[in-house]
């Protein structure tokens, strides 16, 4: 949902003009979006540091990828395999975004995986590690590796 000129919400501004689906440049230095601007900058250093982001067909992208589809509604969970793929770090890529406006605890696939991405904050070095579940706040993503 966005904001238009005259004030009111647009639920749907894909169809919409550059007027309401710009980047305000000139707030970037704000430090109301400080946080906004790091996190952004965190998921763009992840996708560059994990070549199986990279994947160059929708074959591969595929064949590489389990979702784990007995979610409550608007939650999604799904893996990458990033074994084989020329560069990549991680044996596997795990993300989990919840739509909803509740928290949710999710079941994990086996292992232990290494968190860079929850809580509104998207790091380079490990937020911390899980195993077995993880909640998952209100409207948030997760990204982690093993």
């Amino acid at each position: 949902t966005k904001i238009n000129p005259d004030g009111s919400l647009n639920g749907n501004s894909y169809e919409s003009g550059d007027e309401v689906n710009q980047i305000r440049w000139e707030f970037l230095d704000s430090a109301e979006y400080q946080d906004t601007l790091h996190y952004y900058q965190g998921l763009i250093r992840f996708r560059k540091q994990h070549a199986a982001l990279h994947l160059d067909t929708s074959e591969e992208v595929k064949e590489r990828l389990t979702f784990f589809t007995k979610q409550k509604s608007g939650v999604i969970l799904f893996t990458i395999n990033g074994e084989g793929v020329e560069g990549e770090t991680a044996k596997e890529l795990l993300f989990a975004f919840n739509a909803s406006d509740k928290a949710v605890t999710l079941t994990l696939p086996t292992g232990e995986w290494e968190v860079f991405v929850c809580d509104g904050k998207a790091e380079m070095d490990t937020l911390k590690i899980i195993s077995g579940k993880m909640l998952v706040s209100a409207m948030d993503a997760v990204y982690a590796v093993r």
